[in-house]
């Protein structure tokens, strides 16, 4: 049985695993929920606002690793996802956002809700189009979404209404991007060998790679700070972790950058290099090249995940005979003492640190959900996480 565009839209998506749809219904996207109502293996969620949905999208995607999808009606309803989906942008999560437009035939003509929607969501999307033609509906749906998950960005469709309630035409085209990095790692061996007090600074990109991560920097006697995205890859509670850097940071972190010699970037592109050292040698390592050198000059650059540099190199440094992060280990005892007396007081009202200090003794495994503002301090320097936790910092 021939389908429409709507339903070739979410088929799709659902082939590519998205298991939940965010957004607020409305004219423009009728066709949509419909197609979600008669599919069973997707969910539409919905929200009371747009900008809800993107940052659900967001969230998720950040959580799982997966794309994810959201959705908004024409003109106004699309335009509050904006916010949410920059959250996306900024954070290189794979989302599909799919916008309603008017019918197709009413372009151009100042139309009730009629809104250049590609050209508002230009800078925001990685992928940008207007389904203009029922027949090509499968391909870019397809596209979007291939899109969104090899770029790690938002891919956004604009989607006239009669346009959707048009039979279309499926594509099959595949989702898997298996992808191996393959670099020469001689270069930061031979920096890593030389170097007395190696640091290793880690972002969201370190995440998943727990256990290289940990056996790397133990065999280079290395500290390993975090910028907030990097929370929770490695237990605060192990010795090697000194903690987050900038205002949301620790003592034991700056010393730690004070005394290096050599700065190891591994999945992060930590914004505020005015606490970066500036006068040590650095080896960054991003997915990304856009990112290499954007922050402070690099002397070996490398274009691969975490992963597969941490399984290239692993075997291939000296295991150092001293290490720094024990050299650093009054330092950290020094400032946790100093954040305990805080942690403790018992007068009223009640400190905030406390709070935070008793999460981190009963929450072992699960989600943490920061907003922005003091509490972002609180959960990022007080707020201890053992690795089985899952840390998401809403930080804008």
């Amino acid at each position: 049985m021939a389908k429409n565009v709507a339903e070739i839209i979410v088929d799709t998506l659902v082939r590519a695993g998205v298991k939940r749809i965010y957004g607020i219904p409305g004219d423009s996207i009728d066709p949509l929920v419909d197609a979600i109502r008669k599919n069973k293996e997707i969910e539409y969620i919905q929200v009371r606002h747009e900008e809800g949905a993107a940052f659900a999208a967001s969230v998720e995607s950040k959580l799982t690793g997966n794309v994810t999808a959201c959705m908004g009606t024409s003109g106004p309803g699309s335009i509050h996802l904006l916010n949410g989906l920059y959250d996306t942008k900024m954070d290189h999560a794979p989302v599909v956002a799919l916008t309603g437009q008017i019918e197709s035939d009413m372009l151009g003509h100042d139309y009730f809700q009629e809104v250049n929607l590609v050209k508002l969501f230009d800078d925001v999307a990685v992928f940008n189009q207007m389904v203009v033609n029922p027949k090509n509906a499968g391909y870019l749906i397809w596209r979007a979404i291939y899109e969104a998950k090899t770029k790690r960005g938002v891919a956004h469709l604009n989607l006239p209404v009669d346009i959707l309630r048009m039979e279309g035409e499926e594509y099959e085209g595949t989702f898997e991007v298996n992808v191996s990095y393959s670099v020469n790692v001689d270069p930061a061996v031979k920096l890593i060998n030389e170097s007395n007090n190696p640091v290793v600074m880690i972002g969201g990109g370190a995440r998943g790679s727990a256990e290289l991560l940990n056996e790397f920097a133990e065999k280079i006697g290395s500290p390993i700070i975090y910028a907030l995205n990097g929370k929770g890859v490695l237990s605060d509670y192990d010795e090697k972790v000194m903690g987050g850097i900038g205002l949301l940071g620790t003592k034991p972190s700056v010393e730690a950058l004070n005394k290096a010699d050599l700065l190891i970037l591994l999945g992060t592109s930590f914004p505020y290099v005015n606490f970066l050292p500036k006068d040590v040698k650095v080896i960054q390592v991003d997915t990304n090249p856009e990112n290499i050198s954007k922050r402070v000059k690099v002397d070996v650059p490398l274009v691969t995940t975490v992963e597969d540099f941490l399984k290239s190199i692993v075997g291939k440094v000296r295991e150092k005979e001293e290490k720094f992060y024990v050299k650093m280990k009054d330092s950290k005892e020094k400032w946790f003492n100093e954040l305990k007396k805080v942690e403790e007081d018992n007068s009223t009202p009640i400190k905030p640190q406390k709070v935070a200090a008793k999460l981190s003794e009963i929450f072992t495994e699960g989600v943490v959900v920061v907003d922005t503002g003091n509490v972002t301090m609180w959960g990022a320097g007080i707020l201890k996480l053992l690795v089985s936790s899952v840390s998401y910092f809403l930080h804008g």
